[in-house]
C-alpha cells in the first residue's frame, strides 16, 4: 500500500469511528451557536507540518503561527497573524491582517464578510503574488449536527485576480464536562472541495500550469478534535488534500500535485 493511500485509510477510519461514536455525545450535545456574541480576545499559537494553497504545496517545511483576534459584541472582528518557518532559521515568511463582520440571515444561517491583507516576504510561496483577499461566506445548520458552508473569494495582486468557490459539509458533535467540569469537547469530520482560477499562482510559479481556467483545484478530507477547558482551547486537525489531475505545462520542472497529508495543532487563550 502506498503511503498516501495509508494516510487516507487512517483518516477515513478515524472519521468513521467519530461518526459511529457520536451517539455518546448526543445526550450532552451543545449547539455550535454563533448567534451568542460576546466581546473576546484570543491569543493563539499554532504548529503545522506544511502549507498548501489551492491544492499546491506552498512550502514543505513546518511552521509556527502566532496570532491575535478581537471579536466585538456587534459582530465585528479583526486580527493579526504571522507564519514563522521552522526550516529557514525561524524566518517570518508571511504576515496577515484581517477584519470582518458576521451577522445572522436567519435562525440557522450565518453570513461573514472578511477582508485580508497579506505581507509575504518568502517569494517561493505559492500565494506570494496575492496582496489582498475579499471573502463572503454563508453557513447553514441542519438540525443539531450537520452544517454546510459556502465560501466565495476574490484574490488581488500584481495587476491580476483570482476567483474561488468552496463548498464544505461537516458533522459537528460536542459534549460538556469531558474529563473535568466546565470543559467541552468537539469532534468535526468534514469534506470540502474548491474550484478556482490560478492566475496569481501561475504568475509566481510559471511551471505550474499551462492555463488557468476556472476548475476544481482540490478536495479535502479533514478531522478536527477540539477541547476547551477554562480559558484554554486545544485543537488538533488532520487533513488529506487531494488535487485533481491537471494539464501541466511542458516544462522541465512541473509543480508537485500529489496528495498531501498534513497536521496542525494549536493552543488558544481566551479573554472575555
Amino acid at each position: 500500500m502506498k503511503l498516501h493511500q495509508l494516510h487516507l485509510s487512517v483518516l477515513y477510519t478515524t472519521c468513521l469511528i467519530s461518526c459511529l461514536t457520536a451517539s455518546a455525545f448526543e445526550d450532552n450535545h451543545i449547539a455550535d451557536d454563533d448567534s451568542v456574541k460576546t466581546r473576546e480576545y484570543d491569543f493563539s499559537i499554532e504548529y503545522g507540518t506544511t502549507r498548501l494553497y489551492r491544492g499546491i504545496k506552498s512550502s514543505s517545511h513546518s511552521y509556527m503561527k502566532p496570532s491575535f483576534m478581537y471579536y466585538s459584541k456587534g459582530g465585528f472582528y479583526t486580527g493579526l497573524a504571522g507564519y514563522v518557518s521552522l526550516y529557514l532559521k525561524a524566518a517570518l515568511e508571511e504576515t496577515d491582517l484581517n477584519a470582518g463582520y458576521d451577522f445572522s440571515i436567519s435562525e440557522n444561517t450565518l453570513c461573514t464578510i472578511e477582508l485580508t491583507h497579506y505581507i509575504i516576504k518568502n517569494t517561493d510561496l505559492a500565494n506570494a503574488s496575492i496582496k489582498n483577499n475579499v471573502e463572503v461566506a454563508f453557513r447553514h445548520t441542519f438540525g443539531k449536527t450537520y452544517k454546510i458552508k459556502l465560501y466565495f473569494d476574490n484574490d488581488f495582486g500584481n495587476g491580476q485576480s483570482d476567483f474561488s468557490f468552496t463548498f464544505e459539509n461537516s458533522l459537528v458533535y460536542a459534549a460538556e464536562n469531558v474529563f473535568k467540569e466546565d470543559s467541552r469537547m468537539l469532534i468535526k469530520p468534514s469534506f470540502s472541495f474548491t474550484a478556482a482560477t490560478l492566475n496569481l499562482v501561475r504568475r509566481n510559479q510559471q511551471e505550474a500550469f499551462s492555463r488557468s481556467r476556472f476548475a476544481v483545484t482540490n478536495y479535502d478530507l479533514s478531522l478536527l478534535i477540539e477541547y476547551e477547558t477554562g480559558r484554554f482551547i486545544i485543537a488538533q486537525e488532520a487533513t488529506y488534500d487531494i488535487p485533481p489531475a491537471r494539464k501541466r505545462a511542458r516544462l522541465a520542472k512541473p509543480a508537485d500535485t500529489t496528495p498531501v497529508f498534513y497536521f496542525t495543532a494549536s493552543v488558544t487563550y481566551v479573554i472575555d
